[in-house]
C-alpha cells in the first residue's frame, strides 16, 4: 500500500539511494599501512575486474566501474587467456613506513605490470613477467615483487594487469623491507635443502648404477633430474638463473620438462614392477599416455602453448592413478618391493591432485597447496629411493664392499650439502645487510631517511661527551612553485642537486638525511657557535649559485634555521630539532634567503639572529 502511493519522482530517488547504498557497501576500504607493519595478505582487499579488460589502458582500469571486491579471497581462476586487472587502494599513517614491498607470491606469469597512481597526479608503472628479461624486473626476485613508495597524504590506487599461458594465480603479499628480507632468507634456505635432497639422491643413483649397473638407477637419476629441473623452473628460479633472457623459452620449458619427468616416471615404472609381459590392459594404458607425454613434449617445444600446458595438466593428472593401479597389480603377483611404489605415488598423487585443483582454480593458492607436489615429492623421492636401496640388499652379500663406498659417498654429498648451505646463508646475510641499509636512506637522494637521522642525533647526543652540536633545518624556498612550474621531474633534479651540495660541504664525521618533502637536516660534530653560522652561510651561498638544469633563469635559495645543543634537560634529539625548525620558519618569516640562529630552547628569536640578505 504505500509503495503503490510514492509518485514517479520519488520511486526514482529511492532507487538512486538504494544504488548508492549497494555502491557504498561494495566499496572498498583503502588498506592503511601504520607503526609496526610488516606483512599483510591482500587478497580480501583487493578489487578484481573479472571480465572487459581485454584492451584498457592502466589509466581506463583504474577508472572501470566493473571492478567487484575479491571478499573471498580468492587468488587463482584456473587457465585463462583473458588479462586479469587488480586494483589496490593503500594508505600511509603518520608513523608508518615510506616504503612496502609488493608480492605475486606465484612466479609463473607471463605479463605482469603495476600502475601506480599517486594523490598528486603523477604515476609510475613497473613491469615484470617471463616475457621480460629476468634483468628488467625493479627487483630480482623469482616471484615479481615491486617496491611501492606511499605518500605521505592521500590515497595510492594501484593497478595490476596480470596474462599468462598457464594456471593465472595472484597471491598478494605486502610487506615491509626487513620482513621482506627474512621471508628470502627463509625460502631460499627451505629451496636449497629440497634441492640438495634431490641433488643427493641423484647422485647416489648414478653411483649404485655403476655398482650394481642395474638400469633402474639411471632411470631413476634421469627422473630426479628432469623432476628436478621442472621443479626449479616452475619455482621461477630458472629464469633468474638458468634462462634470465625471458621470452618463449621460459614458458615453454615448463610443459616440456613436465613430458619428459612423466616419461621417464612411466618408464621407471615399467621397468621396476615388472607387470608387462602380464597385463595387456595395463600395456595398452601406458602406451596411451607415453604418446600422450611425447605429446606435450613435442607442443612444448614447438606447439601453442595454450595447449601444451593444460595438455600436460591433464596428462599429469591421470597418469599417477595408473602407476597407483600397476604397483597395486604387481603387489599381487607377489612382489614384495612393489609397496613402496604404492606408498610412494600414493603420496605424490595426493600432492600432484592439490596442486592440480589449486592450478585449475578449484583450490586457493597458498603455502600448502601451492607446494603440495613439492612436499610429496620429496616424500616420494624418498620412498623410490627406499624401494631401489631394498633392491640392493640382494646384492650386498656379493658386494660389500660397493655398498660401503657408496655410503661414504652419501655422507660426503651431505657434508658438501651442509656446506652449500651454510655459503648460501652468509651470502644472504650480506644481502639482507644491503637491504637494511637501503632501507635507512631515502630512494632520490641518497641521504638518510627520516627516522634514521633522528635516530642518529639521539645517539650522537647520548655519547657526546660535552662536545658542541648543532642542527641545520634547510628548506627551499618556494619549492611548490617549482614543482607546479617546471614539474617533478625538475624538482627531482633541484633536491639531488642540493642534497649534492650538502655532501660536499658536511664532514665525513656529521650526519646529513632528507627531513622530508623539500627539507634537510645536518648535523654538525664539534661546531661552536661562534663558527656555525658562516658554516651556515656558506650553505646558503652554494645553493644560490647552483643552476639544475630545467630552471631556466629562475634563481634558487634556501631558508635556514640553526640550533646548537647547550647539553642542558632541554637537548634532546626531538628539542633541538624543533629548535633549529623554529629558527628555519623565522628565516621564512623575516623574508626566505637567509640562516637565523635559535636563540635558546625555546627559539626566542630576534632580527638580530639572522645571517644573510
Amino acid at each position: 500500500m504505500c509503495l503503490r502511493r510514492l509518485t514517479r519522482p520519488a520511486l526514482g530517488l529511492a532507487g538512486a539511494l538504494l544504488l548508492v547504498v549497494c555502491g557504498l557497501a561494495q566499496a572498498v576500504t583503502p588498506v592503511e599501512v601504520g607503526p609496526g607493519f610488516g606483512r599483510l595478505n591482500l587478497q580480501p582487499l583487493v578489487e578484481i575486474l573479472p571480465e572487459g579488460g581485454a584492451g584498457l589502458t592502466p589509466g581506463q582500469a583504474r577508472d572501470h566501474p566493473g571492478f567487484v571486491p575479491n571478499v573471498r579471497g580468492d587468488n587463482s581462476l584456473g587457465f585463462r587467456a583473458e588479462p586479469l586487472w587488480v586494483r589496490i587502494r593503500l594508505q600511509s599513517a603518520p608513523d608508518g613506513p615510506r616504503r612496502v614491498l609488493l608480492e605475486i607470491a606465484y612466479p609463473l606469469l607471463d605479463q605482469v605490470s603495476l600502475t601506480l597512481f599517486y594523490p598528486d597526479g603523477h604515476s609510475r608503472t613497473y613491469e615484470a613477467g617471463d616475457t621480460l628479461p629476468f634483468d628488467a624486473r625493479p627487483l630480482r626476485f623469482a616471484n615479481p615483487t615491486f617496491p611501492i613508495d606511499l605518500p605521505g597524504q592521500g590515497v595510492l590506487t594501484g593497478v595490476l594487469r596480470l596474462q599468462t599461458s598457464g594456471s593465472l594465480q595472484f597471491p598478494l603479499v605486502l610487506r615491509d623491507a626487513k620482513t621482506q628480507s627474512g621471508h628470502l632468507s627463509g625460502r631460499y634456505l627451505g629451496f636449497g635443502v629440497y634441492y640438495g635432497a634431490f641433488l643427493s639422491l641423484g647422485f647416489l643413483a648414478c653411483a649404485m648404477f655403476i655398482y650394481s649397473r642395474d638400469i633402474n638407477f639411471l632411470v631413476y637419476a634421469l627422473y630426479l633430474a628432469s623432476y628436478a629441473l621442472l621443479q626449479f623452473s616452475l619455482n621461477g628460479f630458472a629464469t633468474q638463473v638458468l634462462w634470465p633472457g625471458g621470452g618463449l623459452l621460459a614458458s615453454r620449458m615448463p610443459p616440456l620438462l613436465t613430458g619428459t619427468t612423466m616419461i621417464f616416471m612411466m618408464l621407471l615404472t615399467i621397468r621396476f614392477l615388472g607387470f608387462w609381459p602380464h597385463s595387456r590392459g595395463l600395456r595398452l594404458g601406458f602406451r596411451v599416455f607415453l604418446g600422450l607425454s611425447a605429446l606435450v613434449v613435442a607442443l612444448g617445444a614447438l606447439g601453442p602453448l595454450h595447449l601444451a600446458i593444460p595438455l600436460a595438466s591433464l596428462v599429469g593428472t591421470f597418469l599417477l592413478p595408473l602407476i597407483l593401479a600397476a604397483s597395486i597389480f604387481a603387489l599381487r603377483l607377489g612382489l614384495r618391493t612393489a609397496r613402496y611404489f604404492l606408498i610412494a605415488w600414493g603420496l605424490f598423487l595426493s600432492g600432484g591432485s592439490v596442486t592440480g585443483l589449486t592450478l585449475a582454480g578449484v583450490l586457493p593458492s597458498a603455502f600448502y597447496t601451492t607446494y603440495a607436489m613439492q612436499i610429496g615429492s620429496v616424500l616420494e623421492v624418498w620412498v623410490l629411493a627406499l624401494a631401489l636401496l631394498d633392491r640392493v640388499r640382494s646384492l650386498r652379500e656379493q658386494k660389500e664392499a660397493a655398498v660401503g663406498s657408496a655410503n661414504r659417498y652419501l655422507r660426503q654429498l651431505n657434508e658438501d650439502l651442509e656446506r652449500r648451505v651454510l655459503d648460501r646463508t652468509r651470502a644472504l646475510e650480506a644481502t639482507n645487510a644491503r637491504l637494511v641499509d637501503l632501507a635507512r636512506r631515502d630512494s632520490l637522494t641518497g641521504l638518510l631517511n627520516h627516522r634514521t637521522a633522528l635516530e642518529r642525533l639521539d645517539a650522537l647526543l647520548a655519547t657526546g661527551a660535552g662536545r658542541p652540536v648543532t642542527v641545520i633545518m634547510l628548506d627551499i624556498d618556494h619549492f611548490k612553485q617549482i614543482n607546479d612550474r617546471f614539474g617533478h621531474l625538475t624538482g627531482d633534479r633541484v633536491l639531488v642537486a642540493i642534497a649534492e651540495v650538502l655532501s660536499r660541504h658536511i664532514g665525513p664525521e656529521d650526519l646529513l638525511g632528507r627531513y622530508g618533502g623539500e627539507e634537510f637536516v645536518a648535523v654538525l660534530k664539534g661546531t661552536d657557535e661562534a663558527a656555525v653560522g658562516e658554516r651556515a652561510e656558506a650553505l646558503r651561498l652554494a645553493i644560490a649559485a647552483l643552476s639544475p638544469e630545467g630552471l631556466g633563469e629562475r634563481t634558487l635559495t634556501a631558508s635556514l634555521g640553526v640550533a646548537v645543543a647547550r647539553h642542558g634537560p632541554c637537548d634532546g634529539a626531538e628539542a633541538l630539532i624543533s629548535r633549529a625548525d623554529h629558527a628555519l620558519y623565522r628565516a621564512k618569516h623575516l623574508g626566505r634567503n637567509r640562516v637565523v640562529l635559535a636563540a635558546g630552547p625555546v627559539a626566542e628569536l630576534s632580527l638580530a639572529d639572522g645571517f644573510g640578505g
